[in-house]
């Protein structure tokens, strides 16, 4: 069990008048202070520990136990308790299923031009789509290869007609009508039975293609595979080369002349047409077990490799001459192209809509923006003027000078999703932001969602609940818009930057931060209206905020970028723990001394002293070493990996569930932001746009009914039960429905024992200035029958000042 603790202030109206002919009436709005001071941390006040089916359990009766204090300098103080999630019955499992709430765009992984005006794309669920005026219009074409992604295409060199797709399920597929077939779609020839006879498994995927010539074509694959024909397909040559257990790309100079790249840093060359696995010379680049995710080749000389750790390589045919670090490497790098006709340009597209450009060989990268939101995962250069990048949701950007980038019309269906967040209050409300300024807003618990205008055109990368109805949301070209309305409406405001902001916090309901590129750290203290910028001592990037009060704020980011301030950011100190070349994608605070932290590549790392020292937890392997995301709600934490991989834990980090979320649900695209409610409801988001949270019907199959009275407590049930009891309450009066014990809580009916509001409900009131101390306990019954597994419930108190 956790509880969330929330402290909203509300407004006093005084009025002042003038006596005269023509009367004047001045007003003012005069905020007044609410505290609330939880002191429910110990697990004796929050854990009711391991209990067989039918079993009876409460937390700690202990005096002070489960106390909550409140105060306010306005009339009186009302103190309230709800469910985290909004919603019924308060405890459930965290294993409860998840499910696609909105379903998402088409994402692109390949693109191949024949000229600036002929190009084929492929992607996500069999789709394959053509242009043949320069990408202002594209036909679609579905259904070639069903439940599969089409990995890469290739085109037969000097002939518009010839095509090659491969894809998952081992397949490969080629056209000889690609462009002659318009206004209709190309007819294709399948391969997957001979190349299935040749010994490439159906379960083993094929991840890249190139055909230097209408007979020899090359592909590689999962499980070391590669495999060569010479004879239009119909007949194959299939081997594994080691150095890498998964090849992901391959490029081709001539018939004889073949790179690829793989898993753990490899380069695999042939110079005498690859028909065996002796043919290839792999290697391997010493200083990381990374995935080359992409590999070009403009001449014997210039190939160029891209990894996911954040580097541009480049081999010479032997070596490697060049390891470049790409600036703001939070942007991984996806793919690479080189133009022949220019071998010392170099083109890389990256996460997030980013394109990086070198012209010294890439020796020094700079980086820029693109209308893209989503992840660009392949980039196609024809020359170094004459480029196109596709990837998530569609988005398809294209440039004509090698620096500035605009959109190709695509179709996009929906919008890239960056960042989530959930009311402190109520989580049936949740607010999503993302490409071009799109906000999505529900109050069903993504039942449904809307679209809001936001007042911009820029991306919105991240956003966060202040109170239960101040939002903000902050992105590109440092822009930030605010919601008074819970985000039924938005407000652009001046942050004073206009380097990209990547992530925001709220610590309190006026005390914001926010931060991005550049080491950029902003600080508000009226609830992002206005802001200030603040000096972290670094230029280095920063992806990720967390904050606790006013005082409180931790920011991480690229190289290993830790920065903590205990006084309100007029100073700032580092952390230790995580290594420094690691990537630190997410930061995020239990409270002033538990902090966590997700890393791309060394997993997560918990301090115990407000981020001054951090230790990895064990488990941390289960994120495939690409944590991307990482919230925390008392002693529960979620993390995510950018493959859709989810972690739970309900004690803290000591020990982890994990459920494939994405990739079990939505099959496409990255995860890219979390937010958390309790250890069974939460909202994740993606880069095509798609949401998915917990399913309400799988929760509450796998909860603890809400306590209803009668038996429930005095035996054991078979219904099971979890209820709250207020064991004590001191300078306050009860609310209506609430009954003091005046003693010690017992799982008994004999108590005053009753269900957690759903909504956030009175329970108890204090008068001006005073402060009232409530005392909870929280019990359990489980039915005889009750499933084995992890439950735990999300109780929100929130203290305000009625008017």
């Amino acid at each position: 069990m956790f509880l969330v603790l929330f402290a909203a202030a509300s407004y006093v109206a005084g009025t002042a008048t003038g006596a005269s002919s023509d009367s004047v009436v001045v007003t003012a709005t005069i905020a007044g202070a609410t505290s609330l001071q939880n002191d429910c941390s110990a697990a004796s006040a929050t854990q009711l520990g391991s209990l067989l089916p039918g079993a009876r359990a409460t937390t700690a009766t202990d005096s002070g136990s489960c106390q909550v204090s409140f105060w306010s300098t306005n009339t009186m103080t009302e103190l309230r308790i709800g469910t985290a999630d909004g919603q019924g019955a308060t405890m459930g499992s965290t294993s409860a299923a998840w499910r696609v709430g909105r379903d998402r765009g088409q994402g692109l992984l390949a693109l191949d031009r024949f000229s600036p005006s002929i190009a084929f794309a492929t992607g996500h669920d069999g789709m394959i789509t053509r242009t043949i005026d320069s990408g202002a219009t594209w036909d679609d074409q579905w259904g070639l290869l069903s439940n599969h992604w089409v990995m890469d295409v290739d085109h037969v060199p000097g002939d518009s007609e010839k095509w090659v797709i491969v894809g998952g399920g081992g397949h490969i597929a080629s056209t000889t009508n690609g462009v002659s077939s318009a206004p209709g779609m190309p007819t294709w020839t399948n391969h997957d039975a001979a190349l299935a006879s040749a010994g490439w498994p159906a379960y083993v995927n094929v991840e890249g293609v190139a055909t230097p010539s209408a007979s020899t074509w090359f592909i590689v694959g999962e499980d070391g595979y590669f495999g060569r024909t010479d004879d239009t397909g119909a007949t194959w040559d299939v081997y594994t080369v080691g150095g890498a257990t998964r090849w992901l790309d391959v490029t081709a100079l001539s018939t004889t002349h073949v790179v690829a790249s793989g898993s753990n840093s490899s380069i695999a060359i042939t110079t005498n047409g690859g028909a065996a696995s002796t043919d290839w010379t792999v290697d391997t680049h010493g200083w990381c077990s990374c995935w080359f995710t992409s590999v070009d080749a403009s001449d014997a000389t210039h190939i160029y490799a891209v990894t996911d750790a954040g580097f541009l390589v480049r081999h010479d045919g032997t070596t490697f001459v060049t390891t470049t670090a790409a600036p703001d490497r939070l942007f991984e790098p996806m793919s690479v192209s080189s133009p022949a006709s220019d071998p010392t340009t170099v083109f890389v597209s990256s996460t997030r809509g980013r394109i990086l450009r070198s012209t010294d060989s890439g020796a020094t990268l700079f980086g820029t923006g693109t209308p893209a939101a989503g992840s660009l995962d392949v980039i196609e250069a024809l020359s170094n003027t004459d480029v196109w990048a596709a990837g998530a949701s569609r988005n398809m950007v294209a440039t004509s000078n090698g620096t500035t980038w605009t959109s190709l019309a695509t179709d996009v269906t929906k919008r890239p999703l960056r960042g989530v967040a959930a009311s402190p209050v109520d989580g049936r409300k949740a607010i999503a932001v993302g490409g071009t300024g799109t906000i999505l807003r529900t109050t069903d618990s993504g039942d449904t969602w809307t679209a809001r205008a936001s007042g911009t055109t820029q991306h919105l990368i991240d956003v966060t609940w202040s109170s239960a109805t101040r939002v903000i949301a902050v992105g590109a070209a440092g822009v930030v818009v605010t919601s008074e309305d819970a985000g039924l409406t938005w407000t652009v405001r001046t942050s004073g930057t206009a380097q990209e902001l990547q992530g925001v916090a709220a610590g309190a309901e006026y005390a914001i931060w926010a931060v991005g590129l550049g080491g950029t750290m902003l600080h508000s203290t009226n609830g992002g209206v206005t802001w200030t910028t603040v000096a972290t001592g670094t230029t280095d990037a920063f992806e990720s905020v967390a904050a606790i009060g006013t005082q409180r704020a931790w920011a991480v980011g690229d190289e290993g970028t830790i920065r903590r301030t205990i006084d309100g950011g007029a100073t700032w100190s580092g952390g230790t723990g995580p290594p420094a070349w690691d990537h630190m994608a997410g930061v995020a605070a239990a409270d002033a001394s538990t902090v966590y932290i997700a890393t791309r590549y060394s997993g997560i790392w918990k301090s115990t002293d407000g981020g001054a020292n951090y230790t990895s937890l064990a488990g941390f392997w289960l994120v495939d070493w690409n944590s991307e995301r990482i919230a925390v709600v008392g002693d529960v934490v979620m993390a995510q990996d950018k493959w859709g991989k989810v972690l739970t834990s309900i004690d803290a980090g000591a020990t982890w569930s994990a459920d494939d979320v994405f990739l079990d649900t939505v099959q496409t695209g990255f995860p890219t932001d979390l937010a958390l409610i309790d250890a069974h409801t939460a909202f994740s988001v993606g880069d095509e746009g798609s949401i998915v949270d917990v399913d309400e019907a799988s929760a509450v199959a796998a909860s603890i009914a809400d306590y209803t009275g009668g038996s429930n407590f005095a035996s054991s049930s078979t219904t099971g039960a979890f209820g709250v009891c207020l064991q004590s309450l001191t300078n306050a009066a009860p609310s209506v429905g609430w009954t003091v014990d005046g003693g010690t809580c017992i799982a008994d009916d004999a108590d005053p024992w009753r269900a957690v509001p759903t909504a956030p409900t009175p329970v108890a009131t204090a008068a001006l200035g005073i402060t009232g101390e409530a005392e909870f306990v929280w019990g359990i019954a489980a039915r005889s029958d009750q499933p084995p597994g992890r439950y735990s419930a999300g109780i929100v108190f929130e203290a305000i000042s009625p008017t």
